[in-house]
């Protein structure tokens, strides 16, 4: 399982670096958003193995920064549909009903809205994973 999610990154990444030519009409964002979407699978598929190696306990700083650049990835790509410059077009599922054009206001605002909740929540992460750093071992 592992392997198939950093395979599937990896391609992803390729793609953004354009080591594997993609349409550029098809692609609707910058290069570097594509590749923090491949990051996100590259990353999920190394913390696999990676949080095998402890059983319910603490979990190692390994699993904690592979986790702090998951968030980052996740960061990236929520703010720049919030915030970053351009238009976007947003389609909208109520009730098993597709609304085709939502609006771009409300895209962005409900981006926006998890956005900041990323931004918080990495905050928090960096907070927690310097904290752990600083903390002493114990024998």
């Amino acid at each position: 399982m592992a392997a198939a999610f950093v395979g599937m990154g990896l391609m992803i990444v390729a793609m953004a670096a354009d080591l594997i030519h993609v349409d550029p009409s098809d692609v609707h964002a910058p290069r570097w958003v594509l590749a923090a979407c491949g990051m996100m699978f590259v990353f999920a598929g190394l913390v696999i193995p990676a949080s095998q190696s402890y059983s319910g306990g603490e979990p190692t700083l390994w699993v904690r920064l592979i986790g702090l650049l998951i968030m980052v990835c996740f960061a990236l790509v929520f703010n720049w549909v919030a915030f970053g410059p351009g238009e976007r077009e947003f389609s909208s599922t109520v009730n098993g009903f597709v609304v085709e054009n939502s609006g771009e206001t409300f895209g962005r605002s409900v981006f926006g809205f998890f956005a900041v909740l990323v931004d918080l929540w990495l905050i928090y992460g960096v907070y927690d994973f310097v904290k752990k750093l600083a903390k002493p071992k114990r024998n």
